[in-house]
């Protein structure tokens, strides 16, 4: 069998997907994003041979499950979704920034002031 496969999942159940998937023979995870949509939701593309799962999270609050365990490479993305969207997560063994950058607030939610858009008169 080849293709996608797009599952949600509660974001309580998020480790244990990926532990499943896992046990299905997923056996890389490409990377791990989130966007804002009413709310962040997490998104994780995993591979097997020539099928790819892509498992998506609505988060409740800003806090999420680490899978870094199952999935070694998932480290660096989720310190990256944490500095850019703020997500915290349970039991990452390496909780410091992704960027050698300091910021303040998180700049891929919605709710994030864009400077440059606001001290800049239309059209700018």
């Amino acid at each position: 069998m080849s293709g996608t496969q797009v599952r949600s999942v509660d974001v309580g159940s998020w480790r244990a997907a990926h532990e499943d998937a896992r046990a299905q023979g997923f056996g890389r995870c490409e990377w791990i994003t989130a966007y804002d949509r009413d709310g962040i939701v997490l998104v994780s593309h995993l591979v097997r041979a020539n099928e790819v799962l892509v498992l998506t999270a609505r988060l409740d609050g800003d806090y999420a499950d680490s899978v870094t365990e199952v999935f070694p490479s998932a480290q660096f993305h989720e310190r990256e979704v944490s500095q850019m969207f703020g997500v915290q997560f349970a039991g990452h063994p390496d909780p410091r920034s992704a960027f050698a950058i300091d910021l303040t607030g998180h700049p891929l939610r919605r709710n994030f002031p864009l400077l440059p858009r606001t001290q800049t008169a239309w059209p700018g």
